[in-house]
Formats: structure tokens, C-alpha cells, sequence
């Protein structure tokens, strides 16, 4: 009777994450395998809070302030080497580690995907990426 209990409440716990797991994948739009949040044609905007507007629905980005003096950090990595801001790309081109600069580049280009690298996938960017990767693409 007790295995049977155990079985029982096993089988429930693996159900309730299954289901939750979808229903934010669904709700977020956001492949939650790869941290990538591509935005369609017709959401595309060019103003200077688009950046911020998809850092929020990042998961586990927190942003900190609003507008160009906002400061961001990656849940779950720490350097010690450097802040705790993460390393911008965009379109390819590392930028440095400040909001204010990544704002300014993509400001005027309209955002196609942004893109989290935690832990061994920012590791491609060695001690830069060691806080974590925020990858953008732009037009």
C-alpha cells in the first residue's frame, strides 16, 4: 500500500511539471530550451524601450531602473572579475557590458530575437561572458 502511495504521488509531481512546464512555454512565447524570445514581424518596433520591453520577458533577467540608466543581471552567474552585468552582443559585434551602450546601438534597428547565455554557453565569450550573454539580433 505504501509503494502504491509512492507510485501514486510520483506520477502526480511528474504530471503537474509536464503541465506547467507547456503552459508557460505557451503563455511567455519564449523557447525556454534555447532563452531565445524571437518577436514577429508585426510586434518589430524601433523605439528606445524595445530592448527593455524583451529583457523583461527574458527568463531570469532582471532588470533593474528604467530607460538608459537600467542596469541588468543573469540570474545564477557571478564574476568576480567584473560587475555583475552581463556581456551585450549585437548582431555579432561584442559591445561591452553596459545597457547604455547595447540601448544606443540597437536604437533606430528593430529587434528580430534576444537571445540569454547562461553558465557553459557563454563560455564561447570567455571572462566577458562570465557574468552572461545577452545576444541580440537586429535590422
Amino acid at each position: 500500500m505504501k509503494r502504491l502511495l509512492i507510485i501514486l504521488l510520483a506520477a502526480l509531481t511528474f504530471y503537474a511539471c509536464g503541465t506547467t512546464a507547456n503552459a508557460d512555454r505557451a503563455v511567455s512565447k519564449t523557447n525556454r530550451d534555447t532563452n531565445e524570445i524571437k518577436v514577429d514581424e508585426n510586434q518589430q518596433t524601433n523605439n528606445e524601450f524595445a530592448l527593455e520591453n524583451y529583457l523583461k520577458r527574458a527568463p531570469g533577467v532582471v532588470l533593474l531602473g528604467s530607460g538608459s540608466n537600467a542596469r541588468v543581471q543573469i540570474r545564477g552567474v557571478n564574476s568576480f572579475n567584473s560587475g555583475t552585468e552581463p556581456l551585450f552582443v549585437v548582431n555579432g559585434t561584442q559591445i561591452g557590458n553596459s545597457y547604455s551602450q547595447a540601448v544606443n546601438v540597437v536604437r533606430g534597428l528593430k529587434i528580430t530575437s534576444v537571445k540569454v547565455l547562461k553558465d557553459s554557453d557563454a563560455s564561447m565569450y570567455g571572462v566577458r561572458g562570465g557574468n552572461g550573454v545577452i545576444v541580440i539580433k537586429a535590422q
